[in-house]
């Protein structure tokens, strides 16, 4: 299974059992205050996204979590530089969910940012074009990703440094 989740790009990674995954419906407060200014406008984000119980039930379904970060050394001010690095860190997310598609491996991922596999989504005119390829965003989950690094020793926060994450459950 490692194989699998190998990527050159990958700065820190876990793999955790989806029993221990901390929810906290604060992270999906941070979407209802349209901080990264997608709420309302993707399929993969808050409103469109199925409620808290109903995200835990889908999490359940998987035994195992793959946590991973990628992070680089960027002034967070320079948004082309962060929107870079959040392109790079779902285009990590795509490639290791190709790989496990190819394997024939259930799994469920949940990214960085808002999905975005098509430029421009068709959000709320018409259904998801991909919605086998969609990601939703893991805050959008209820997922508190500070207690993930704190139960696992990942790096939550760097001095100017910043760091993107991404869960897959399996």
């Amino acid at each position: 299974m490692k194989i699998l989740f190998e990527h050159n790009f990958i700065d820190e990674c876990r793999t955790i059992k989806t029993e221990e995954i901390p929810f906290d419906k604060k992270s999906r407060d941070y979407c209802k205050a349209n901080l990264c200014s997608m709420f309302g406008k993707t399929w993969s984000c808050p409103p469109s996204v199925a409620s808290v119980d109903e995200c835990k039930r889908q999490i359940n379904g998987f035994e195992n979590a793959f946590v991973f970060s990628h992070k680089r050394r960027i002034d967070f001010s320079d948004n082309e530089a962060v929107s870079t690095l959040r392109d790079e860190t779902m285009n990590i997310l795509h490639t290791i969910t190709d790989r496990l598609k190819k394997n024939g491996i259930k799994h469920l991922a949940l990214g960085c940012s808002a999905c975005n596999i098509c430029k421009n989504c068709s959000y709320p005119d018409s259904p998801c074009r991909f919605p086998d390829k969609m990601t939703h965003p893991v805050e959008s989950y209820a997922i508190d990703v500070k207690k993930i690094c704190d139960m696992t020793a990942m790096t939550y926060l760097a001095e100017n440094t910043v760091t993107f994450f991404c869960i897959i459950f399996y």
